[in-house]
């Protein structure tokens, strides 16, 4: 098991929890569900891929780390845009790349145990 891993994982969870409260005393009480749950990409996904990855295979590891920024990183402005009112055309991008890269890293990771 990659403690190392999967420590940095609940660590990554834990400074999106913060950057949530820091967010929520400046926003006037105004909140959004993406901002609020976007810790549970590092903390539920990046787990279950460490766990996946056993074999410790380096550029796996890469690619769901990609990823699963990629989906943070989208939670939390999907957040912002909307407890402003707004949106973005390009939100999509996010969950889309965000998906594409953990996929690609689950492909990998198949092919690599195949081969061995």
């Amino acid at each position: 098991m990659n403690k190392k891993g999967i420590f940095g994982y609940i660590l990554f969870a834990l400074v999106c929890i913060v950057i949530n409260f820091v967010y929520a005393q400046f926003s006037h009480e105004v909140s959004s569900n993406y901002m609020t749950f976007m810790f549970l990409y590092p903390a539920v996904i990046g787990v279950f891929t460490t766990l996946m990855n056993y074999k410790k295979i380096k550029y796996v590891s890469d690619l769901f780390f990609c990823g699963i920024l990629t989906l943070t990183i989208g939670s939390f402005l999907q957040g912002i845009f909307e407890i402003a009112g707004t949106s973005s055309e390009f939100q999509i991008v996010y969950l889309v790349a965000g998906i594409g890269l953990i996929l690609i890293g689950l492909v990998t990771l198949a092919v690599y145990m195949i081969k061995k």
